[in-house]
């Protein structure tokens, strides 16, 4: 993507949902903040200097962020990363339907 505020809107409302799904069931919470942050990182400085703190203190979230950046530091819309972000939000979608439908009043 070459328009920067196509992707700042793409992330941000990516983090919005991930913070969201920190509270409802069903949906990646953390998966889709991580998506989110990395996407605008490139864009605004002080996410990039989030991640890169993110990065020193947990090896672990480093890997993971390292496979998903590309060369120019922001995510890599990859195919195998498109299909992870569809996944989890038709799975967010499913699950949000299912809890409504079944929940007690």
């Amino acid at each position: 993507m070459r328009y920067p505020a196509v992707r700042i809107i793409i992330g941000f409302v990516l983090t919005l949902v991930g913070i969201a799904g920190l509270f409802l069931p069903g949906i990646q919470g953390i998966a889709m903040i991580l998506a989110g942050l990395l996407i605008v990182a490139g864009d605004i400085p002080i996410v990039g200097r989030w991640l890169e703190i993110i990065e020193t203190r947990s090896p672990r979230m480093k890997r993971i962020i390292i496979g998903l950046r590309s060369k120019n530091g922001t995510l890599s819309f990859g195919r195998p990363v498109l299909i992870l972000l569809a996944l989890s939000a038709i799975w967010s979608a499913v699950a949000l339907t299912l809890y409504y439908i079944f929940r007690r009043p």
